[in-house]
Protein backbone atom coordinates (compact mmCIF):
# COMPACT_ATOMS: atom_id res chain seq x y z
CA UNK A 1 0.00 0.00 0.00
CA UNK A 2 1.00 3.49 -0.58
CA UNK A 3 0.19 6.34 2.23
CA UNK A 4 -0.45 9.75 0.86
CA UNK A 5 -0.14 12.46 3.59
CA UNK A 6 -0.94 16.00 2.59
CA UNK A 7 -0.55 18.59 4.94
CA UNK A 8 -3.10 22.02 4.52
CA UNK A 9 -2.36 25.20 6.28
CA UNK A 10 -6.07 25.25 7.53
CA UNK A 11 -8.39 22.39 9.41
CA UNK A 12 -10.23 20.61 6.61
CA UNK A 13 -12.95 18.16 5.65
CA UNK A 14 -13.85 16.40 2.08
CA UNK A 15 -16.31 17.78 0.28
CA UNK A 16 -19.87 16.59 0.04
CA UNK A 17 -19.81 14.06 -2.94
CA UNK A 18 -16.29 13.55 -3.53
CA UNK A 19 -15.19 9.54 -3.28
CA UNK A 20 -13.89 8.79 0.66
CA UNK A 21 -10.47 8.59 -1.24
CA UNK A 22 -10.14 10.96 -3.97
CA UNK A 23 -6.47 10.70 -5.20
CA UNK A 24 -6.42 10.13 -8.49
CA UNK A 25 -3.73 8.13 -10.12
CA UNK A 26 -1.27 7.75 -13.36
CA UNK A 27 1.13 4.87 -13.86
CA UNK A 28 4.11 6.75 -15.61
CA UNK A 29 5.27 3.25 -17.13
CA UNK A 30 8.31 2.08 -17.64
CA UNK A 31 10.19 4.54 -18.86
CA UNK A 32 9.26 6.53 -15.02
CA UNK A 33 8.44 9.74 -17.53
CA UNK A 34 5.03 11.07 -16.27
CA UNK A 35 5.20 13.79 -19.17
CA UNK A 36 5.35 10.85 -21.87
CA UNK A 37 2.12 9.46 -22.21
CA UNK A 38 3.02 6.68 -24.50
CA UNK A 39 3.02 4.49 -21.86
CA UNK A 40 1.35 6.35 -19.06
CA UNK A 41 -1.86 4.16 -17.60
CA UNK A 42 -4.68 5.78 -16.41
CA UNK A 43 -5.68 3.93 -12.84
CA UNK A 44 -8.22 6.39 -12.07
CA UNK A 45 -9.62 7.27 -8.39
CA UNK A 46 -8.29 4.03 -6.37
CA UNK A 47 -10.53 2.84 -3.84
CA UNK A 48 -8.78 3.29 -0.12
CA UNK A 49 -9.18 4.71 3.15
CA UNK A 50 -9.28 8.77 4.11
CA UNK A 51 -8.01 9.98 7.67
CA UNK A 52 -8.87 14.04 8.15
CA UNK A 53 -7.13 14.71 11.25
CA UNK A 54 -6.65 17.82 12.93
CA UNK A 55 -2.50 18.72 13.99
CA UNK A 56 -1.35 21.52 16.05
CA UNK A 57 1.94 22.78 14.25
CA UNK A 58 3.40 25.80 15.34
CA UNK A 59 0.98 28.39 16.23
CA UNK A 60 -1.81 27.59 14.17
CA UNK A 61 -4.22 24.60 13.61
CA UNK A 62 -3.53 22.04 10.45
CA UNK A 63 -5.34 19.88 8.53
CA UNK A 64 -4.00 16.44 8.14
CA UNK A 65 -5.11 14.85 4.79
CA UNK A 66 -3.59 11.15 5.26
CA UNK A 67 -4.78 8.65 2.34
CA UNK A 68 -3.78 4.80 2.21
CA UNK A 69 -4.49 2.89 -1.21
CA UNK A 70 -3.36 0.01 -2.89
CA UNK A 71 -0.93 0.28 -5.46
CA UNK A 72 0.30 -1.84 -8.22
CA UNK A 73 3.35 -2.58 -9.54
CA UNK A 74 6.00 -1.72 -7.15
CA UNK A 75 9.18 0.30 -8.53
CA UNK A 76 7.46 3.11 -10.22
CA UNK A 77 6.52 6.54 -10.46
CA UNK A 78 3.33 7.67 -9.99
CA UNK A 79 1.13 11.09 -10.99
CA UNK A 80 -0.96 11.98 -8.23
CA UNK A 81 -3.66 14.42 -8.31
CA UNK A 82 -5.28 15.80 -5.47
CA UNK A 83 -9.16 17.35 -7.74
CA UNK A 84 -9.88 21.20 -7.44
CA UNK A 85 -12.54 21.68 -4.89
CA UNK A 86 -12.51 18.33 -3.17
CA UNK A 87 -11.95 19.09 0.39
CA UNK A 88 -13.09 22.13 2.52
CA UNK A 89 -11.47 24.72 4.77
CA UNK A 90 -12.63 25.66 8.50
CA UNK A 91 -14.57 28.24 7.03
CA UNK A 92 -16.46 25.55 4.54
CA UNK A 93 -14.74 27.19 1.59
CA UNK A 94 -13.69 24.33 -1.20
CA UNK A 95 -10.23 23.99 -2.78
CA UNK A 96 -8.08 23.45 -3.93
CA UNK A 97 -9.28 25.77 -6.94
CA UNK A 98 -7.62 24.18 -9.27
CA UNK A 99 -6.19 20.40 -9.62
CA UNK A 100 -2.91 20.17 -6.96
CA UNK A 101 -0.47 17.39 -8.75
CA UNK A 102 2.33 15.78 -8.02
CA UNK A 103 4.82 13.04 -8.17
CA UNK A 104 5.19 9.66 -6.05
CA UNK A 105 8.09 6.84 -6.32
CA UNK A 106 6.64 3.65 -4.79
CA UNK A 107 9.61 1.50 -4.13
CA UNK A 108 12.61 2.67 -6.37
CA UNK A 109 12.56 4.20 -10.03
CA UNK A 110 14.88 5.22 -12.88
CA UNK A 111 13.89 8.24 -14.44
CA UNK A 112 14.93 8.73 -18.20
CA UNK A 113 14.14 12.59 -17.50
CA UNK A 114 15.42 15.12 -14.59
CA UNK A 115 12.68 15.59 -12.42
CA UNK A 116 13.08 19.50 -10.76
CA UNK A 117 11.81 20.31 -7.55
CA UNK A 118 9.87 23.48 -6.53
CA UNK A 119 11.83 26.65 -7.40
CA UNK A 120 11.63 30.32 -7.50
CA UNK A 121 13.64 33.56 -7.80
CA UNK A 122 12.95 37.29 -7.45
CA UNK A 123 12.30 39.69 -10.01
CA UNK A 124 11.04 43.12 -11.18
CA UNK A 125 6.57 42.80 -11.13
CA UNK A 126 5.44 41.09 -13.76
CA UNK A 127 8.71 39.62 -14.98
CA UNK A 128 7.25 37.28 -18.10
CA UNK A 129 8.46 33.84 -17.89
CA UNK A 130 6.64 32.82 -21.02
CA UNK A 131 7.42 29.97 -23.15
CA UNK A 132 9.49 28.38 -20.17
CA UNK A 133 10.03 24.59 -19.81
CA UNK A 134 8.07 23.86 -16.33
CA UNK A 135 10.77 23.46 -13.67
CA UNK A 136 13.92 24.41 -15.84
CA UNK A 137 16.59 26.53 -14.44
CA UNK A 138 16.19 30.16 -15.61
CA UNK A 139 19.56 32.37 -15.80
CA UNK A 140 19.93 35.96 -14.59
CA UNK A 141 18.33 38.79 -16.58
CA UNK A 142 20.60 41.89 -15.57
CA UNK A 143 18.11 44.57 -13.25
CA UNK A 144 15.15 41.89 -13.94
CA UNK A 145 15.57 39.09 -12.27
CA UNK A 146 17.77 36.85 -10.08
CA UNK A 147 18.35 33.11 -11.33
CA UNK A 148 15.94 30.59 -9.84
CA UNK A 149 16.79 27.98 -7.20
CA UNK A 150 15.44 24.91 -5.50
CA UNK A 151 13.16 25.97 -2.51
CA UNK A 152 14.91 23.53 0.55
CA UNK A 153 12.26 23.05 3.12
CA UNK A 154 13.13 24.39 6.70
CA UNK A 155 11.96 21.21 8.97
CA UNK A 156 12.21 22.98 12.41
CA UNK A 157 10.27 26.27 11.35
CA UNK A 158 7.91 24.15 8.74
CA UNK A 159 8.81 26.37 6.44
CA UNK A 160 10.39 26.91 2.56
CA UNK A 161 13.27 28.86 2.10
CA UNK A 162 15.54 29.93 -0.99
CA UNK A 163 18.98 31.93 -1.23
CA UNK A 164 19.28 33.09 -4.27
CA UNK A 165 22.54 35.10 -6.12
CA UNK A 166 21.22 38.84 -6.34
CA UNK A 167 24.33 40.11 -7.60
CA UNK A 168 22.48 40.94 -11.50
CA UNK A 169 19.88 43.25 -9.80
CA UNK A 170 20.08 46.58 -8.16
CA UNK A 171 21.37 47.45 -4.91
CA UNK A 172 18.37 49.56 -3.09
CA UNK A 173 15.71 48.01 -4.84
CA UNK A 174 12.56 46.39 -4.38
CA UNK A 175 11.80 43.21 -6.01
CA UNK A 176 9.47 40.58 -6.45
CA UNK A 177 9.60 36.79 -4.78
CA UNK A 178 8.52 34.29 -7.88
CA UNK A 179 7.96 30.56 -7.35
CA UNK A 180 6.84 27.62 -9.35
CA UNK A 181 4.97 25.26 -6.88
CA UNK A 182 4.54 21.84 -8.65
CA UNK A 183 7.77 21.59 -10.44
CA UNK A 184 8.24 19.88 -13.48
CA UNK A 185 4.05 19.22 -14.00
CA UNK A 186 2.83 21.21 -16.78
CA UNK A 187 0.30 22.96 -14.81
CA UNK A 188 1.47 25.67 -13.52
CA UNK A 189 5.12 27.88 -14.06
CA UNK A 190 6.32 30.49 -12.54
CA UNK A 191 4.07 33.10 -10.55
CA UNK A 192 4.32 36.26 -8.72
CA UNK A 193 3.31 34.97 -4.46
CA UNK A 194 2.35 38.70 -3.66
CA UNK A 195 5.79 38.86 -1.23
CA UNK A 196 8.58 41.17 -2.10
CA UNK A 197 12.41 41.36 -0.84
CA UNK A 198 14.92 44.50 -0.76
CA UNK A 199 17.99 43.98 -2.35
CA UNK A 200 20.24 45.92 0.22
CA UNK A 201 22.37 49.08 -0.93
CA UNK A 202 25.12 48.03 1.43
CA UNK A 203 27.58 46.12 -0.26
CA UNK A 204 30.48 46.44 2.02
CA UNK A 205 31.07 47.75 5.98
CA UNK A 206 35.02 49.21 5.77
CA UNK A 207 36.17 50.00 8.86
CA UNK A 208 38.94 52.47 10.07
CA UNK A 209 41.10 52.61 13.49
CA UNK A 210 42.56 55.74 14.33
CA UNK A 211 44.97 55.32 16.95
Amino acid sequence: DIVVQLLFSNTLSLTEGFPNSPLHFIDCGEDSNCQSIGDNIDLGVLSGSTEVNATDEGSWPNGLLKMTVAVQPRNRRYFITLPALSVLDAAGIAGPLSDFTFEFVFGSAPCSTPVFRMSGFIGVPGTSTAGVVDGRRLSAVSGSRSPSVSLEVEAAEHMWSMVVDASSLAPGSSYTVFADLDGSSPLQSFGETGFSVLVSGLTAAPSAFNP
